[in-house]
């Protein structure tokens, strides 16, 4: 006989019995469950309790992540701004802003307040000098050698303050094995804070400076923005077919990858590039400098590939 459907109604019912008989493991799953059926606001903030309660920090983390515009939407921005700090986010709410600015979401008065207050609250959070070297070696040793396994290391990082993490990955940044990727990854963490830094990175064999207005999240920056709407033109005036379109859009990805944050000098000649990306193919007009160029940035995409596979 087939089963009755579930509905968020009826999960919920079962998540309170659940949690006054206080079996909270059969609780969360009965809410998690709910999340699978678009549920609405009032269910994900008794769950978000429900996490706070039993202290599933980790579990919190990721509802908030996955659930913040739902928070936005029905005005407790503040409150989840207090969540994220009591479940130690500290890198999501900083960055919160970015995303809220993204979003062209404008603070009123007393959410800037608000931020303000809690901001100096993060403030003081500290660490031990012990942890944070322990990190800083640990990240290091993971991002400038073949077998390191960085997205472990990065996630360690997840849980510090701004101030601790740009401690922690300044050394990497400047060391000239540091796998590719992992740059990347660290770069575009660091452009969504709420301040950006001028930093020191390893570029191209010397130390080179990234000034704030130079860092912004690669969603962000301007030359991809353009390339995918040339992109777009391109593939309605040629009627490519979406094979063709995916890779093209996939040789932009990787070479704005390969040269961020520097992509606006590095993609340069833009017209000379946009047809490599494009085709795959060096044009035949390209001078002998920029063949150069693009064929010093093929060698880093096969690097990338390199340290990505292992």
């Amino acid at each position: 006989m087939a089963e009755f459907p579930e509905t968020v109604k009826s999960l919920v019912a079962l998540a309170k019995e659940a949690v006054a008989k206080q079996d909270f493991d059969q609780a969360m799953r009965y809410y998690q469950r709910t999340l699978q059926l678009d549920p609405p606001f009032d269910v994900v903030q008794d769950y978000l309790q429900l996490l706070l309660q039993v202290k599933d920090l980790d579990e919190a983390r990721s509802l908030l992540a996955d659930f913040g515009g739902l928070f936005i939407a029905n005005g407790r921005l503040i409150y989840y701004w207090q969540a994220l700090l009591q479940v130690d986010d500290y890198l999501g709410f900083d960055q919160s802003l970015d995303w809220l600015k993204r979003q062209d979401y404008r603070l009123d008065q007393s959410e800037q307040a608000q931020w303000t207050e809690l901001q100096q609250q993060m403030m003081l959070v500290q660490f031990t000098s012990e942890k944070l070297a322990k990190l800083t070696a640990d990240l290091l040793l993971a991002t400038t050698t073949e077998d390191g396994n960085w997205h472990q290391a990065l996630q360690a990082l997840k849980l510090l303050t701004p101030v601790a993490y740009l401690q922690v990955v300044e050394p990497s940044l400047v060391s000239a094995n540091l796998n590719i990727a992992a740059r990347v990854t660290i770069l575009n963490e660091i452009s969504q804070f709420s301040q950006v830094p001028e930093l020191k990175i390893w570029w191209r064999g010397e130390l080179r400076s990234v000034v704030a207005n130079e860092l912004v999240p690669l969603q962000s920056v301007e030359l991809f923005q353009e390339l995918i709407q040339s992109l777009e033109q391109y593939a309605q005036s040629h009627k490519i077919d979406q094979a063709q379109q995916q890779f093209v859009f996939s040789n932009i990805t990787t070479y704005v990858w390969l040269t961020y944050p520097f992509c606006q000098t590095e993609l340069t000649p833009i017209d000379i590039w946009r047809e490599f990306l494009f085709s795959g193919q060096i044009p035949g007009n390209t001078s002998f400098e920029q063949r150069d160029q693009i064929q010093f940035w093929q060698e880093e995409e096969q690097k990338m590939l390199k340290q990505l596979n292992s």
